[in-house]
């Protein structure tokens, strides 16, 4: 049953994600929750019941990066920003460049050889395959504990992999080093534009 709501997940993922969707925080969660909203209510209720078991430092880090009450239940459109609320744990710090592919200005197609390890495609690949299939070996809880991060990390990668800058060119660091300005936004350069503030606009102040 786990291997048929990790295919279910990854699939309804894929439908949802477009590439017009900037994946801050915002668009993280309206991925995975309209993901979720197409789900049976059986498979709804198991992946509730997998987030329930998230260990309690991780819910307050994932509450505290969404701004909300430390104890406030998980959902899973909150569960799919761990991914980045995570980042500066050094434990977790090797998932960086998962975030992301970089490919040189002279490619012209993305291959399925193009990475091997440590891209956002293999990302997606092998939290998909530990979702469905968590490792031998360990203990019950070790395993919950790798599906619920497995889970996460799906949801999470399927929207990063959707965002146009985050299989980009490695010149200009996906964007980042292309240096944005405009009045209605905050954001300073061109993937932090796409990442999140091409949701927002801001007011302006007179």
């Amino acid at each position: 049953m786990t291997k048929f709501i990790a295919v279910t997940v990854f699939i309804l993922l894929y439908v949802v994600s477009t590439p017009k969707n900037a994946m801050g925080k915002l668009g993280h969660q309206i991925v995975c929750q309209l993901a979720f909203e197409h789900l049976s209510e059986t498979n709804q209720n198991k992946i509730t019941a997998l987030l329930k078991d998230i260990p309690t430092q991780h819910k307050r880090l994932i509450n505290h990066y969404n701004y909300k009450k430390e104890d406030k239940p998980i959902t899973f459109d909150n569960a799919c920003t761990w991914a980045d609320a995570i980042k500066r744990i050094e434990e977790y710090r090797s998932y960086n460049a998962w975030h992301y592919l970089n490919v040189t200005r002279a490619s012209t197609h993305i291959s399925e050889n193009e990475c091997s390890k440590n891209c956002l495609p293999q990302a997606i690949i092998t939290h998909q395959k530990r979702l469905a299939n968590p490792q031998v070996g360990q203990t019950k809880n070790e395993k919950k504990w790798l599906q619920i991060q497995s889970l996460m990390f799906l949801g999470h990668w399927l929207g990063d992999i959707h965002q146009p800058l985050h299989i980009s060119f490695a010149d200009d660091m996906g964007g980042n080093k292309v240096k944005f300005s405009h009045f209605d936004t905050k954001c300073g350069n061109l993937h932090w534009y796409w990442d999140e503030c091409i949701f927002y606009k801001e007011k302006k102040v007179n």
